[in-house]
């Protein structure tokens, strides 16, 4: 049980480390602050998209995300961010890809949903 656990702590930190790698090695912008509180961007990706999801009641695509990550402030200081959205939600094992968009893999699949061709 142990050995699972830890199995998928290093799975998690491996996936953890391949986001920081898409993100890139750039210094924040308040490289001078106490960064101690700064959250990742792929994490503010994960979270406002979930939170959008469950608002909207139904799977999002990219664009709609990145959309209403645009609206609520969030800046994607990135060279395609629609894409590193796209790249982030792929890469999260919290999110199942369906033809309509994405959704929270620990809720039920929405009515009308169709599973993606795709991985996952």
């Amino acid at each position: 049980m142990i050995e699972i656990a830890e199995h998928e702590l290093q799975q998690k930190e491996n996936m953890a480390s391949e986001i920081e790698k898409l993100i890139g090695s750039k210094p924040p912008r308040d490289a001078g602050k106490d960064n101690a509180s700064r959250i990742p961007l792929y994490s503010v990706v994960l979270q406002k998209a979930r939170e959008y999801m469950l608002k909207k009641a139904k799977p999002l695509n990219r664009r709609e995300i990145l959309s209403y990550l645009l609206s609520e402030g969030v800046a994607l200081d990135v060279s395609d961010p629609a894409h590193f959205v796209g790249k982030v939600l792929w890469r999260s094992d919290d999110f199942i890809s369906f033809k309509e968009g994405y959704w929270p893999a620990d809720l039920p699949v929405p009515l009308g949903a169709s599973k993606s061709d795709r991985r996952k």
